[in-house]
């Protein structure tokens, strides 16, 4: 039936071994505790660069948009952005409109956040940076910047 003989085993070699799995799990199980918030804020980060993108590309430019309301609204915690648009000379913004982007134009929205992880007591913050980027191209046709490009 069963090896009666094992039970009986008194040298305490699976004592060491039972407390030295134990240790490794739990490391591991707190590694994992450590790293989780960084990839749930770079979930975050990537979905709020991909809302911005989406609303420059249906509003046509920067003018309506309010970035510090928006992270706000999703709870987001940000250290900067910036909207580069492409060099193109069609795409460029004139003077009188520099909140405009043309029809078919692309840009890309950049946004920067830190997090900082603690090591138990060990060290108390290590800050990671972290960024996003989220490329697009407008969707609205400005009829007053046609007579701008050249």
């Amino acid at each position: 039936m069963f090896n009666l003989k094992n039970l009986k085993n008194n040298k305490g070699d699976m004592y060491i071994d039972t407390l030295i799995s134990i240790f490794i799990i739990s490391a591991f199980i707190a590694i994992i505790i450590i790293v989780t918030p960084i990839f749930i804020r770079i979930y975050h980060i990537n979905q709020f660069a991909d809302r911005i993108s989406d609303f420059i590309a249906v509003s046509g430019g920067t003018a309506g948009i309010n970035v510090e309301e928006l992270a706000d609204e999703m709870n987001v915690s940000m250290d900067r952005y910036e909207i580069i648009v492409a060099d193109d000379a069609i795409c460029l913004p004139d003077q009188a409109h520099p909140e405009k982007i043309q029809l078919t134009c692309q840009y890309t929205v950049n946004v920067y956040s830190t997090v900082y992880i603690g090591l138990g007591g060990i060290v108390d913050s290590i800050p990671i940076g972290i960024s996003s980027s989220a490329k697009g191209r407008s969707e609205v046709y400005w009829k007053e910047l046609e007579s701008v490009t050249p």
